[in-house]
């Protein structure tokens, strides 16, 4: 992997109030003799909205996509920046990373999909996959395929070791905008904004059965559990829903607040749900009764993208405030945010310590 070539600066200790020091210590003891105002500096980390993001299969590798059409590679749990990848011409709309890690796709606005070498930063050709843009790129669970969908309703398959075309799955009548693979790796779940599921077999990309409607809004998000049994789609609507696969039949409804879950993410084994949208808001809901556990007003921007490490215990949160932010869980609290140091601080978050 690349190797970072400077020190992480701690955001969290550049406090504009007295609290500094509590908040190098993730605010604990922050002033005993009564509540105080304080503040934390939160650095870009993309020069415009962060559009998407993706985790590597153990948990250390995050990417970021973003409206200044960047891909960033992230260390974790530190959040320090490993590279910056040029090469799309508009907002890079979705990431994925291959099973062994070794490579990241990306899907752009410009049309394009791009695969990226995670060792040298390389990319190869774009290949041109989505006239109007691509939404989405997923890999397969062996990382023999890869899959893209875009604004041409086409759910495409690609070879990943050299980018050459395998199949198009036609089906959806409106521009495709997330995709999932089964952990097992035998199907493929595209959603659309024609408010339909589609599940398609592989490495054939046959249909599975028949489209699924789902009247709540155009559908913008999905996450899969480890195990495949469970999924959670959000979108334009009022509900966030979580499905029993591979039957893809609905468990569980829950309701955000403000506008909808346009970015959902669920944990490893299905008890922790979490869904970010239009509004500045991220939910936390239990999964296994569906109750509302956490509501985080931290970001000044809509919520574009969530991500949950597969052990369970970070959540992640991108917004088009152009920040990428740290949660503990199942708390909420907030750890820091991944951070450009060539880029300015620019937004303060006041909180009572």
């Amino acid at each position: 992997m690349l190797q970072p070539s400077f020190a992480r600066r701690d955001f969290l200790a550049l406090s504009l109030g007295g609290c500094a020091s509590a908040l190098a210590a993730g605010f604990a003891g922050c002033g005993s003799g009564g509540r105080k105002v304080c503040n934390r500096r939160i650095g870009d980390a993309h020069a415009g909205a962060v559009l998407c993001l993706a985790l590597g299969a153990d948990g250390a590798l995050l990417v970021s996509g973003g409206a200044d059409n960047v891909v960033k590679l992230w260390q974790l749990p530190e959040g320090m920046l490993l590279a910056s990848l040029t090469g799309h011409t508009a907002g890079v709309t979705s990431v994925a990373v291959s099973p062994d890690g070794t490579t990241v796709a990306s899907g752009s606005a410009d049309g394009t999909l791009r695969l990226w070498s995670v060792a040298s930063g390389t990319s190869s050709a774009p290949l041109a996959a989505a006239t109007g843009g691509v939404a989405a790129v997923v890999f397969s669970a062996d990382g023999q395929l890869l899959a893209s969908g875009g604004a041409d309703a086409l759910v495409k398959l690609w070879n990943p070791a050299d980018g050459s075309p395998l199949a198009s799955l036609a089906g959806h009548s409106q521009a495709i905008t997330a995709l999932a693979a089964s952990p097992d790796g035998t199907y493929l779940v595209s959603a659309a904004e024609d408010e339909t599921l589609r599940l398609w077999g592989l490495p054939s990309g046959a249909p599975i059965g028949v489209p699924v409607a789902v009247p709540l809004g155009a559908l913008a998000a999905l996450a899969m559990t480890s195990d495949g049994t469970l999924m959670a789609s959000g979108g334009t609507g009022d509900a966030l829903l979580l499905w029993a696969m591979p039957a893809c039949t609905v468990a569980k409804t829950l309701r955000p607040e403000g506008g909808g879950a346009l970015a959902v993410a669920i944990s490893p084994d299905g008890a922790l749900v979490a869904g970010g949208g239009a509004s500045d808001l991220i939910m936390l809901w239990r999964g296994s009764d569906a109750a509302l556990t956490q509501t985080i007003r931290d970001h000044t921007a809509a919520i574009s993208a969530l991500a949950i490490t597969p052990d369970g215990k970070l959540l992640i949160s991108a917004s088009a405030d152009r920040s990428i932010r740290f949660w503990g869980l199942p708390d909420g609290s907030y750890l820091g945010s991944a951070s450009d140091p060539a880029l300015p601080v620019e937004t303060v978050v006041s909180f009572s310590c």
